[in-house]
């Protein structure tokens, strides 16, 4: 396209909306402690959780990959000892 001979370029600005999918968790708690943390308005404690949920996420996810990593590496051991392949692999030069 063009304008009285001369191109031009048109310029599409998008504005882009990041919607967020929460999930909602119910915790039950004794009574006495809801009592206590009531004393602390202040403190968010759904973000107090949150972040206790995603440190403890983090950890059993660290745990998961090094098991899937000990696994791995069990079953990409050598049956024979490494000095014995490797001169066998130069015999065959």
């Amino acid at each position: 396209m063009s304008l009285q001979g001369k191109p031009y370029m048109l310029c599409l600005y998008v504005s882009c909306l990041v919607v967020l999918c929460l999930s909602r968790l119910t915790v039950r708690i004794p009574r006495e402690l809801k009592e206590r943390m009531d004393r602390f308005s202040h403190v968010n404690w759904s973000e107090v959780v949150r972040r206790a949920l995603e440190e403890r996420v983090r950890k059993e996810e660290a745990r998961w990959a090094a098991r899937v990593m000990e696994e791995i590496s069990r079953k990409a051991r050598p049956s024979r000892p490494l000095a014995e392949l490797i001169r066998e692999f130069r015999g065959r030069r």
